[in-house]
């Protein structure tokens, strides 16, 4: 999905061990819609996508994919962002 939305805020990073190695993973907030505004939170997982640079109240396009699994009969959706442009 592709969407243009005003960058608030870099949330908390998450680390960890698996099977694979580290891993690390970091909220981003954003903010979408004009009218009724609504908060964003995506996750990047191991750095992918450099976020120190982004200056809050500016507006970015985003590049992110949903996903949903089910583990023990429940489900879970993440947000994974995986491009950001000016």
């Amino acid at each position: 999905m592709i969407t243009k939305a005003k960058f608030l805020q870099i949330g908390e990073t998450k680390t960890g061990e698996s099977q694979n190695g580290t891993w690390s993973v970091t909220t981003v907030v954003f903010e979408i819609g004009e009218e009724y505004p609504k908060k964003l939170a995506l996750e990047i997982f191991n750095d992918k996508v450099n976020v120190n640079d982004l200056l809050p109240g500016t507006e970015y396009e985003l590049s992110f994919n949903l996903e949903s699994r089910e583990w023990q009969g429940r489900w879970f959706t993440s947000a994974k962002l995986y491009k950001i442009s000016p």
